[in-house]
């Protein structure tokens, strides 16, 4: 009986879990949360892990007025980072590059794994010029099948 008890447990935890046995949202799902705020989840592989848990951007907000130079500010999973930096770009509408480089990290975290980033990047463009800020794996990190990036709207 104890059997069939625990057996069905494991069935019914089963169905309460993603793809991949985790509780938490699939990729799919947070992504089309951040997609209605503007964000756009670059994940070619398919990687099942929500990319606001690999990736979280305290600054800047998507779609706020900005001047040069941006403050870049959030942690990401140490995958994003080689040499403690991870690549940026910044485009206007028409995907003309403004500025790219790297962000440096400002100190990980090892208990969670994570690095935590506070950068600026400096730009030159009229005010108004919408655009958008995209921050992705450095792919210096080598990391097998993984390739993820955030776009944010901006406006600078």
């Amino acid at each position: 009986m104890l059997i069939r008890i625990c057996s069905l447990c494991l069935l019914l935890s089963l169905f309460s879990c993603g793809e991949d046995g985790s509780t938490g949202p699939t990729a799919e799902v947070a992504a089309a949360k951040l997609a209605k705020q503007g964000i756009e989840d670059f994940n070619p592989n398919n990687d099942t892990q929500p990319l606001d848990s690999l990736l979280q951007l305290e600054m800047p907000l998507p779609n706020k007025a900005l001047t040069s130079p941006i403050q870049v500010k959030g942690e990401a999973v140490t995958s994003f980072f080689y040499e403690g930096t991870m690549r940026y770009l910044l485009t206007n509408e028409q995907g003309e590059s403004l500025s790219e480089g790297f962000i440096k990290a400002e100190k990980v975290d090892f208990n969670r794994g994570m690095v935590i980033f506070n950068d600026k990047i400096n730009y030159e463009a009229p005010t108004g010029t919408k655009g958008f800020l995209r921050l992705e794996n450095n792919q210096a990190s080598k990391v097998v099948g993984f390739q993820r990036a955030m776009t944010i709207p901006v406006v600078l």
